[in-house]
């Protein structure tokens, strides 16, 4: 790909992983003692701070947050904003403090488990996001951001029944075709990603994105590279912890799919593209013996010190 990839997180629901809250709920996560406090000054405060945030003004955002947690360091809402600046910041260690103290304040919100599984997942921990976002689920089962999230963290882990099942109950089967492209698409597999798109509109003629998506690639492919313009995505490039990406090059045109058997489809996708991975790893590792054998060759023929 010679554009930047985007990283489909929501399709049919709010756009971004870190929704910011309407009301300070999180009051009740505190002692008696503090809930009495000025809250007319706190959400003055705070209100501040979220204008930075929503600014993307991080520093200054996270300054403000600081300043009302020192009088509220009990706060679970404050920990939270703290924890999502530190993750657009990428200080994915404090980031997971600021969940952790989060969570164990208001140990019931689903969208602190969610936010902290984002978290996981944008440092590649696949299975830490899987776990936290488990528990968003059980939490809030018919949060559809939330089932979104796990089924990007299945597919990534080629577990792309699971992810499908996911994505299904968030949005219908257009839109599980549509996440899942995108996944195909960060790991490389841009034709197994059209063939998706291609489902997409198969179940649902009218899905503009799917069309945006299909037409970008096509155009990439024809040597007229685009971006995506859309709300609802992501601009990260998304790298797992284990580099399992596939490069264009390696890619075989998967069989044909039909949306009257999604199962076997995804089946077949993911056979093709477990085959492809391995594929790849062997030429990985062939190359890395390779390389290996030319810096022992190389030491050898240098001059002592």
């Amino acid at each position: 790909m010679r554009y930047l990839l985007p990283l489909t997180v929501l399709v049919a629901c709010t756009a971004g992983c870190h929704a910011l809250p309407t009301s300070p709920s999180s009051w009740f996560s505190q002692p008696e003692t503090q809930r009495s406090g000025d809250r007319a000054e706190y959400t003055l405060r705070m209100s501040e701070a979220k204008r930075h945030e929503q600014s993307g003004k991080w520093d200054r955002a996270r300054k403000s947050y600081r300043d009302v947690l020192a009088e509220n360091p009990n706060n679970a809402e404050v920990h939270h904003r703290l924890a999502v600046v530190a993750d657009r910041q990428k200080r994915y260690e404090d980031a997971q403090q600021f969940y952790t103290i989060a969570i164990q304040l208001d140990p019931k919100n689903a969208q602190l488990f969610n936010d902290l599984g984002y978290c996981f997942f944008l440092q590649g921990q696949l299975k830490k996001a899987e776990r936290a976002l488990d528990k968003a689920v059980a939490l809030d089962s018919g949060n559809a951001r939330f089932r979104n999230n796990l089924g990007m963290v299945c597919g990534h882990q080629e577990r792309m029944e699971e992810a499908y099942r996911h994505f299904t109950s968030a949005g219908g089967e257009a839109d599980a075709f549509y996440n899942i492209a995108f996944i195909y698409a960060t790991k490389g597999n841009d034709t197994a990603a059209q063939e998706c798109f291609k489902l997409a509109l198969d179940a649902d003629p009218l899905h503009e994105k799917a069309k945006h998506a299909l037409t970008a690639f096509q155009r990439d492919d024809a040597g007229d590279p685009t971006e995506f313009t859309d709300d609802n995505i992501r601009r990260v490039r998304y790298v797992e912890g284990e580099d399992q990406s596939i490069p264009t090059g390696q890619v075989q045109t998967p069989p044909a799919l039909s949306n009257r058997n999604v199962m076997d489809g995804s089946r077949a996708l993911h056979a093709r593209a477990q085959t492809l991975m391995q594929r790849r790893m062997a030429s990985q590792r062939n190359q890395t013996n390779s390389q290996s054998s030319q810096v022992q060759q190389a030491a050898a023929l240098a001059p002592l010190q």
